[in-house]
């Protein structure tokens, strides 16, 4: 009976044996996926393409080698009818950690008349499994360039030089009893010397706090700095982003996307910089009417500060209660207040004197009213956001309003929220 056992137990053991060995040679196997992708603006027309996603199996968009891409085809074939997007992302081992990766990726595109070529690197920094308390760091360098100016809404608001821009940006969620804060910390370096070597600034700080059941405040701060040489697409406006930041959003990446008539009247305002959203059409109007001077709107130097004053109402009560809608969908009303201090108007832009209502002898502005947001955010694997918010808003009141009355009724749709938590 003794060898039965013992062949068994041999059988047992070089099972075990051979189940190791060949181990050593099974690769993780690596998946891509393609979906059709369609877009349109008025130069592209309908821009047919795919998105390609590919990481390794089972790494839910944590994992090594990640790749994002698409590829597009213009139907108006304009000169440049084939544009592309690719980033691909490699985490650092040493320095990566479930919630707490840093990656190094590499991002080319040429869309939209615009072309960009990245090196980058990105440290997440998140102490617990509370997606609301982390800190990221970016650190990237860059080679653009504006290579065909008929994409853009307002092409006054560009150069076409190619920029050389070291970037570096932090950001950071907390919450507490206090409410849940964010910061966000953004520096930039233009290197090249033939298009100006500027510099920019900022730093946002946002708060939010639920006061009862039925109000709610949400409040940002915003000081912006720049060089008074700064390229116009990073310059800092009284209403919207800098121009630049319009082409992170697909909306607004382009001419036509939005109605080209709703962007030349200043009813559409894209979020971001100070943020006095009672003042896009007028500085949209003075854009479009005398081109870039200093009374424009921008200015090396702004504070400013935005209120949300969030009140229940009907129908964002029902949305919330809706069995897993109610988990991405948000529909808000609030009270808003913003208000601008303004430092010295960017001397580099061109002296043309305006003949239009200007932002020339202000250094306070201010405006009130009453606004609703759709915000639908399905979240990626650390809470962020993935998703859209429109703005429909009415800045009833303004401090400044030129040859109007201060109380007007005024509307105006936005794009992304100003205050985002």
């Amino acid at each position: 009976m003794a060898y039965p056992i013992r062949i068994a137990l041999l059988s047992g053991l070089l099972s075990l044996w051979s189940t190791a060995l060949f181990s050593q040679f099974e690769q993780p196997t690596y998946s891509v996926s393609a979906a059709p992708d369609a877009w349109f603006n008025s130069e592209d027309g309908i821009r047919i393409g795919v998105r390609v996603l590919g990481e390794m199996d089972d790494a839910f968009n944590s994992g090594p080698h990640r790749l994002d891409a698409g590829a597009w085809f213009s139907t108006f074939l304009p000169d440049l009818p084939v544009s592309y997007f690719v980033r691909f992302t490699e985490p650092i081992p040493g320095f990566s950690t479930p919630f707490n990766e840093g990656s190094i990726y590499l991002q080319s595109s040429v869309r939209t008349g615009y072309s960009q070529h990245m090196l980058g690197a990105k440290k997440r920094i998140q102490p617990g499994f509370n997606e609301f308390r982390y800190t990221e760091i970016h650190l990237s360098i860059s080679q653009e360039q504006l290579i065909d100016p008929v994409y853009r809404p307002f092409p006054a608001l560009w150069q076409q030089e190619w920029k050389t821009l070291v970037r570096g940006s932090v950001v950071s969620f907390s919450e507490n009893k206090a409410g849940i804060m964010r910061y966000e910390l953004n520096a930039m370096h233009n290197l090249n010397v033939a298009s100006g070597s500027f510099s920019t600034f900022d730093v946002s700080i946002e708060h939010h706090k639920a006061i009862s059941t039925f109000w709610g405040l949400r409040t940002r701060v915003f000081w912006g700095l720049t060089s008074s040489d700064v390229a116009p697409e990073h310059a800092n406006g009284v209403s919207f982003r800098p121009a630049a930041g319009w082409l992170n959003n697909g909306v607004s990446r382009a001419e036509g996307t939005i109605p080209s008539s709703w962007m030349d009247a200043g009813v559409f305002q894209i979020a971001g910089g100070a943020n006095l959203r009672g003042y896009t059409e007028r500085q949209i109007s003075a854009i479009r009417s005398e081109g870039l001077n200093p009374s424009a709107g921008f200015y090396e130097s702004m504070l400013a500060v935005n209120f949300d004053i969030d009140f229940r109402n009907p129908i964002g009560q029902y949305v919330s209660e809706l069995p897993y809608l109610g988990d991405i969908i948000r529909f808000r009303s609030y009270l808003f207040f913003d208000a601008g201090w303004l430092g010295d108007p960017i001397s580099g832009f061109s002296t043309t004197p305006a003949t239009t209502s200007s932002f020339t002898d202000e250094t306070m502005l201010s405006d009130a009213g009453i606004g609703f947001l759709l915000n639908i955010n399905i979240p990626d694997y650390l809470g962020k956001e993935r998703g859209f918010t429109i703005r429909y808003e009415l800045p009833l009141w303004l401090s400044d309003p030129g040859n109007e009355s201060s109380f007007k009724f005024r509307q105006l749709i936005g794009i992304g929220a100003i205050i985002r938590i």
